[in-house]
């Protein structure tokens, strides 16, 4: 779960505007998904579009030549406009942006779950359930083993964090401890 910058968010609600405008929404996840999954895989293109010393034109029409009509009208002008303002390095946050635009539009949320031993067969699905009675929404999960985490895991679903993980019990009752009052115990005799 990314957190987006503030121009990136602006970009991002005026292509979903547009998309709208031209009742394209579904066509609009599918590219962008598509140019997201691009520049995962292609970190030179990413380096292409950050690059300052070429110039917005050759940026333009070297971008033209690669995706010609493979993009939508909408898509294509989008990267056009956003090469003349110079903003072209933030494709992919913008990119981020609509899709988390898209999500909330569709009632999605994304869950990151962290897990210190690998899951049993049917806990993911009994966890995404649960996840989606909290939120309302539903859930898609990408689970990971991290096993620094002792026991338990880890849920992250948008900026809120299901902490119920060995490590962070144990910091818990650390803090506790150094917080209360003790003193030793007085034996009298």
């Amino acid at each position: 779960m990314a957190i987006h910058s503030r121009v990136s968010i602006r970009y991002a609600r005026a292509l979903v505007l547009a998309a709208q405008e031209a009742d394209n929404i579904a066509s609009l996840r599918q590219e962008t998904e598509g140019l997201t999954e691009l520049m995962q895989r292609t970190p030179l293109l990413v380096k292409f579009l950050d690059d300052p010393s070429i110039n917005k034109h050759d940026k333009s029409r070297i971008l033209n030549a690669v995706f010609g009509d493979h993009l939508s009208p909408l898509m294509r002008r989008f990267i056009a406009m956003l090469v003349g303002g110079y903003r072209e390095r933030l494709l992919p946050d913008i990119l981020g942006a609509v899709l988390t635009l898209l999500d909330a539009r569709e009632g999605r949320v994304h869950a990151e779950v962290a897990s210190a031993t690998p899951f049993t067969e049917t806990q993911p699905e009994r966890l995404r359930h649960a996840l989606e009675g909290l939120t309302g929404k539903k859930v898609t999960m990408v689970t990971r083993e991290e096993p620094d985490l002792g026991a338990g895991f880890v849920v992250r679903v948008g900026d809120t964090v299901f902490d119920a993980s060995l490590r962070a019990q144990l910091a818990q009752m650390r803090s506790q401890l150094l917080q209360s009052n003790l003193r030793p115990a007085v034996r009298t005799s």
